[in-house]
């Protein structure tokens, strides 16, 4: 009966199933030489477990899914003298970093912690070259969120952060001259703070010669508490420099008392308002 003949498939066809690449296969170079795979495939693309290796020694071997790196794997690279290094090892998602991994870059810094789309990015710790460590929040492979930073000096800042820089609610430690810092930031600068001696400040490295005398302004807590709602409710910045380091003006709607400034301020008088240039105090 015509309807049960079996249609012969053609043979252009079956040589193209017999090439795809399925199972095991050892050892898959490109045409060019410059990259060899060893591992599993499906339907001619990587899937499974696999090592590859490029032409100038970077080398991967983990997890793959449909031709990319997916799952757990290990990145690392051979130098001309033999010494492996490590580059990343931990999760990985459509070739892209993703999960909880471990990451050495090229400028010497160590992170362990969250990584999302090949970005740091959640929890996460960092050692720096130079003895500076932070722990704490990211978000696109910069500080944001909360956090804590130790500078190379000890000192050290426990509060919030935004795009890489301290911004909110902070304490600053002055480890080296025994004193204590708490109050808001904004793009690394302190715009609304308080100063006292630490505990600890007699047996500081750098401690100041004399002591911070007590306020005597009557009632200090609520005025201050007051000059704070306003720095958080009305200080907008109006001038935002083009490089970090560079003195940023902000502008606030109403003038705050002279006394809530620490020295270091400069004030200019427009009008009814004012400008600060706010130096950053603690590097």
């Amino acid at each position: 009966m015509p309807f049960l003949k079996l249609k012969k498939m053609p043979r252009s066809k079956i040589l193209d199933d017999i090439s795809k690449k399925n199972n095991l296969h050892h050892v898959v170079f490109t045409s060019n030489q410059k990259y060899f795979y060893i591992g599993d495939w499906k339907n001619n693309l990587k899937n499974g477990k696999g090592r590859s290796e490029s032409k100038n020694h970077i080398m991967y071997e983990g997890d793959w899914k449909d031709g990319l790196r997916h799952g757990f794997g290990i990145l690392s690279k051979m130098e001309p003298d033999g010494t492996i290094i490590l580059l990343y090892e931990g999760g990985w998602a459509y070739g892209k970093y993703h999960g909880f991994g471990r990451l050495n870059l090229s400028n010497g810094k160590y992170y362990e912690g969250e990584m999302k789309n090949g970005l740091i990015f959640g929890n996460g710790q960092m050692w720096f070259n130079d003895g500076q460590f932070y722990d704490g929040q990211w978000k696109n492979n910069l500080f944001c969120g909360f956090g804590i930073f130790i500078y190379k000096n000890g000192n050290r800042y426990e509060g919030e952060w935004k795009e890489g820089l301290k911004h909110g609610r902070g304490i600053f430690y002055h480890i080296h001259s025994g004193q204590l810092q708490s109050g808001i930031w904004k793009n690394d600068y302190s715009i609304c703070s308080t100063i006292e001696d630490a505990a600890f400040r007699a047996c500081s490295l750098q401690a100041t010669k004399y002591p911070i005398l007590n306020i005597e302004l009557e009632d200090w807590v609520n005025v201050y508490t007051e000059q704070e709602q306003v720095v958080l409710k009305d200080l907008v910045k109006t001038e935002e420099s083009d490089k970090r380091g560079k003195e940023p003006i902000y502008e606030c709607q109403l003038p705050l008392a002279d006394w809530f400034y620490q020295e270091c301020c400069v004030q200019t008088k427009m009008g009814n308002k004012y400008k600060f240039h706010q130096q950053l105090l603690c590097d």
